[in-house]
Parts: structure tokens; sequence; C-alpha cells
């Protein structure tokens, strides 16, 4: 391997690692167990200093994108996704 291909490689991997964490910045990948729960644990959770926004049917949610918010969609009263955003 020439050293170019070494550093090309170095460069790809680190922004591999760095858009993995931004895409995961407000926890929702430790959350991912919930999904499924009734929707009443989402109620119950508590997240101190982090926005957190429950969306249940019908609800009206502005569409701007925060990489620290946690987003927790309830359809049929069952939490169907966690995401940031």
């Amino acid at each position: 391997m020439t050293r170019m291909t070494v550093f090309s490689l170095a460069f790809v991997i680190a922004g591999c690692v760095q858009a993995q964490e931004a895409e995961d910045e407000c926890g929702a990948a430790g959350l991912q167990g919930l999904v499924g729960q009734t929707a009443a644990i989402a109620e119950l959770l508590e997240f101190p200093g982090q926005v957190v926004r429950i969306v249940g049917p019908g609800d009206a949610v502005t569409m701007d994108y925060r990489s620290d918010r946690l987003n927790i969609l309830i359809e049929d009263g069952l939490i169907e996704s966690i995401s940031c955003g």
C-alpha cells in the first residue's frame, strides 16, 4: 500500500466516525430497545438537560433539524421510532 492510499483511508475512516457520532448526538441509539413499547413509557422517562420531543399522531411539529434533540414518535399507542433531529 502506498502512503497516499493509507493517508486517504485514514480520512475516510475519520469521516465515518465523525458522521456516526453526529447522527447520534441525542443518544437515540441507546434507546432503540424502547421501540414497540407502550407510549406511557415515553412519558415516564426523564432526560435532564436534553431537548426531547414526543410526537403523537396528528401533532404539529416544526421541520427544523436539531441534532441534539431526541424525537420519540408515537403511533397506535406504541413507540414507533426514536431518532435525533
